[in-house]
């Protein structure tokens, strides 16, 4: 972890998602890879804003736990509907050393803007998924785009 290194298997139970004409929604999919990644990662954490049940985010697996003063060994994080602090808590997180994800609606990215830019100031990556307004498999409704803040380069 103080390498930033993965460790061995972190991806064994990395699901693979067959071609199928129906399909799967986005965030269906990246909840499920959520999943697998945090069950062998054991410093990768995260949440959102106030929408973890909709974009998937919630951590099933036997022992995630909510993250709360009885439980402070709990990886899910419930941040309610504050996406500035929300980024800004990941970004500490990940200058901790800590692998966090957060997500949210994309309307609403624009409160955590000035978080995003400081990650891609501090050059610290958070994985952040943003949902919008477009057309999936289920109509119109929303799905999962992923909103990583632009690396800089050197």
């Amino acid at each position: 972890m103080q390498r930033r290194d993965l460790p061995e298997g972190w991806d064994r139970d990395l699901p693979l998602f067959a071609a199928d004409p129906k399909g799967i929604a986005g965030r269906d999919a990246s909840g499920v890879v959520l999943n697998a990644i945090a069950r062998n990662v054991p410093w990768f954490l995260g949440g959102s804003a106030d929408v973890g049940p909709s974009n998937r985010t919630t951590l099933k697996f036997p022992g995630a736990g909510d993250f709360q003063a009885q439980s402070p060994g709990g990886r899910d994080l419930h941040f309610g509907i504050r996406e500035h602090a929300m980024a800004a808590i990941s970004n500490g997180l990940a200058v901790s050393k800590l692998r966090p994800f957060c997500a949210t609606y994309f309307i609403f990215s624009d409160y955590a803007r000035p978080a995003l830019r400081l990650a891609a100031l501090m050059e610290r990556m958070v994985r952040r998924t943003n949902r919008s307004s477009t057309s999936s498999r289920c109509g119109p409704c929303r799905v999962s785009r992923c909103c990583d803040p632009p690396m800089p380069t050197r």
